[in-house]
């Protein structure tokens, strides 16, 4: 690419990380993803000895602790604040990347839907070549919000990208393979049954990956991934997305409008808000499209607003009841540690609600922030 191409970007970072500590033997976590990290390592490494360069920079990451609380990933985090906030692009999480063999899984926030679905488009099924990985994983899946696409998970929390995410609003994405086949039958569960035992070792991964095909598969679709987030000239992050996300998300609220009114709730401001951020993004979106993309100057400024839409959720006091998560929407929910829900703070405190009416100002309160924070999005994107 052209030297001043690489002089305007390589500053910014695609940040690829998985912890290595273990409760026990960890054969399953996290070394399988940690073999996956090691690979992706080793192939980017080749490729940039036989000439490649990338436009932006590629992190990789180890982390200790995950374990006692994240404390590796959170503490480079904080020491790292500044820098993360203002050239970190995105955050890719490994941790038990073989944690069954029936159909590939992605927690992921909004913003990174569609590099997910393309880098899945363009690579073959461990079980059948004749196939792509995203075909495979339709076959397997519940559908997205009744689109004909798999089904992303909310990102949640419980590794290593929650301080990227929560703390700071780096978009993160964390993918495995889950589930199994017994006397064939599917069987869903959100953890592989030797989670965190002693029998978690190395039979377990053979018999559950038998000749590394998933593990081959999941670190080709790591290795697509990143070159997307650090070559395309635009950054594949679609505000569109998460827009839809967002609106459909409030919708979802409409069963507590009558509530809402006689606590003196501003829900149709926040309904409102949700039509000017949907109207900025597709605007926004326009303007990618008739951009000049041999300028690597108006590149830089639409690729430095794509990488700020989380930084939009970021609150400095954090949720409510919960300071240590600071990002309105893609924080965990309060009552799944694991999972996510579309306004966890807001969630919450409706949960409490039902035993404390006095939580009714705090439901104002954060109703409103949550309203800000869509509008100020909404006018980031509309500014030229």
């Amino acid at each position: 690419m052209p030297p001043e191409e690489v002089y305007v970007t390589s500053d910014r970072a695609v940040i690829i990380g998985c912890h290595r500590d273990a409760w026990v033997y960890g054969a399953v976590d996290p070394i399988s993803g940690t073999s996956i990290l090691m690979e992706t390592a080793r192939i980017f490494a080749k490729v940039y000895r036989s000439g490649w360069r990338p436009r932006r920079s590629i992190v990789i990451c180890s982390w200790d602790a995950e374990e006692y609380g994240l404390l590796g990933s959170y503490e480079w985090v904080e020491d790292n604040m500044k820098w993360l906030q203002n050239e970190a692009v995105t955050y890719v999480n490994i941790d038990s990347g073989i944690a069954g063999n029936y159909t590939f899984s992605s927690r992921t926030v909004p913003l990174l839907h569609d590099a997910v679905y393309k880098t899945t488009m363009e690579m073959p099924s461990p079980y059948d070549s004749s196939i792509t990985l995203y075909q495979d994983w339709l076959s397997r899946s519940e559908s997205q919000n009744e689109l004909p696409q798999p089904k992303i998970h909310p990102i949640g929390a419980g590794s290593d990208h929650t301080p990227f995410i929560a703390l700071v609003g780096i978009p993160s994405t964390y993918s495995e393979y889950k589930g199994f086949i017994v006397d064939g039958k599917v069987i869903h569960i959100n953890e592989y049954p030797l989670y965190h035992t002693r029998y978690e070792q190395y039979e377990l991964v053979k018999m559950t990956d038998p000749g590394y095909t998933l593990a081959k598969t999941f670190t080709l679709f790591h290795c697509e991934l990143i070159r997307q987030l650090v070559d395309a000239r635009i950054l594949p992050l679609n505000v569109r997305t998460y827009a839809g996300v967002i609106a459909l998300n409030i919708r979802r609220l409409e069963k507590l409008r009558t509530a809402f009114t006689e606590n003196n709730v501003e829900y149709d401001e926040l309904l409102a808000s949700t039509e000017r951020l949907n109207t900025a993004a597709r605007i926004f979106h326009q303007k990618i499209v008739h951009l000049d993309h041999n300028n690597p100057l108006q590149v830089r400024m639409i690729n430095d607003k794509l990488q700020s839409v989380e930084r939009a959720f970021i609150v400095p006091e954090g949720l409510p009841l919960r300071p240590m998560y600071r990002h309105l929407l893609q924080s965990p929910s309060g009552l799944n540690h694991y999972g996510g829900t579309g306004f966890p703070g807001l969630e919450d405190l409706l949960e409490l609600s039902n035993s404390d009416p006095d939580k009714w100002p705090q439901i104002r309160k954060h109703v409103t922030i949550l309203t800000h924070s869509i509008y100020s999005l909404a006018a980031f994107l509309e500014r030229d």
